[in-house]
């Protein structure tokens, strides 16, 4: 089975600019759209909705919703209004989230793994068109419905995760799991190991249960400015106790870690790029002129990963991600069958 590739969109570029990028992906043979919920930018579910409108058959990935910011029912409700209006091309994407989450609601109690499983579990049943009457331990729920239908097909429902417990959690009951920007390719193998553990222990069959990654690309004709626009997220990813999990297994020696991170509490970004080493970048990136991404997006393929979704890098975004759409050309170079047996 192919590798599918898609576009990620996170928030920055405007909704015309979204739209003008998601016809020429559609133009250009890719397989998905996945819009992150970062929160304080563009809102997901309006964004889908006006990209579905502009489209014709390129699946839309909502990557994710939480449960913290909007209740499940609320979740359930956007993704049938979603789905009525677009069947069959959509994917909804939950997840604990993570940034400026304590700083919109407060300190946040309880647990993330218990949260998504009630979350994952309420959704679904509502978008069955069941009532759902449900007591637990970071929600209640007492005799709700969805009051319409959006057509018998399924919509899939996928987990954002980066932990081990999160994964196995994806693995035993999501559709999907999708995994964070600035996953390397260990992490992935990782990951993918992961999810199959959680499968089998509910007697799944791992294959089942599709991953999906974002991937940072930084692409340039000029390989040095190209390692430079993925630097600041890069130094994000490293600094950010959240994606530890990923830096773990980044191979990225422990003096560099301590010397990013000790940079960020100093003067932020600015100063903790200043610290991140060619190879590191090229670790958590897609990064080079066009002939060393091809080669470097084969790493990836090579994970038996399910899914890219290239997340484009660059001082100019919507410049940057057209300019990404030459890559869906380079199937070619990619085995007949990218899956590897987890």
């Amino acid at each position: 089975m192919e590798m599918k590739l898609g576009i990620g969109f996170f928030g920055e570029l405007s909704i015309r600019q979204m739209i003008h990028c998601s016809i020429e992906a559609e133009r250009c043979g890719f397989d998905s759209l996945w819009i992150a919920d970062h929160y304080l930018l563009r809102e997901v579910s309006a964004a889908s909705a006006a990209i579905l409108g502009s489209t014709n058959r390129i699946t839309i990935g909502i990557g994710t919703l939480n449960p913290y910011t909007r209740h499940p029912a609320v979740v359930a409700m956007a993704a049938a209004t979603l789905q009525e209006y677009a069947p069959g091309r959509i994917i909804l994407g939950v997840g604990a989230g993570v940034r400026h989450k304590d700083a919109l609601l407060g300190e946040v109690k309880g647990s993330d793994l218990i949260a998504m499983e009630e979350c994952v579990m309420t959704v679904r049943h509502l978008l069955k068109g069941e009532t759902v009457s449900f007591r637990g331990k970071t929600m209640n729920v007492k005799g709700i419905k969805l009051g319409f239908s959006h057509g018998e097909q399924t919509i899939p429902i996928y987990i954002g995760a980066m932990g081990p417990k999160m994964l196995e959690l994806s693995g035993s009951m999501a559709d999907g799991v999708l995994l964070s920007a600035g996953a390397v390719t260990r992490y992935i193998e990782e990951a993918r190991s992961r999810v199959a553990v959680g499968a089998r222990r509910v007697d799944r069959d791992p294959s089942e249960v599709p991953v999906s990654s974002y991937v940072l690309l930084s692409m340039d004709q000029d390989e040095e400015r190209a390692r430079n626009y993925a630097r600041n997220l890069v130094a994000t990813f490293i600094a950010q106790p959240f994606f530890k999990p990923i830096v773990e297994l980044s191979g990225v020696s422990n003096d560099e870690v301590l010397a990013v991170r000790e940079a960020w509490v100093r003067g932020g970004t600015q100063e903790a790029r200043e610290v991140v080493s060619k190879e590191t970048i090229e670790t958590f990136a897609i990064a080079g002129n066009p002939k060393e991404c091809r080669r470097r997006m084969l790493d990836f393929v090579k994970t038996g990963v399910d899914e890219l979704i290239l997340v484009p890098c660059g001082p100019d975004l919507m410049d940057v991600t057209l300019s990404s759409m030459e890559i869906a050309a380079w199937r070619d170079d990619w085995p007949s069958d990218s899956r590897q047996k987890a």
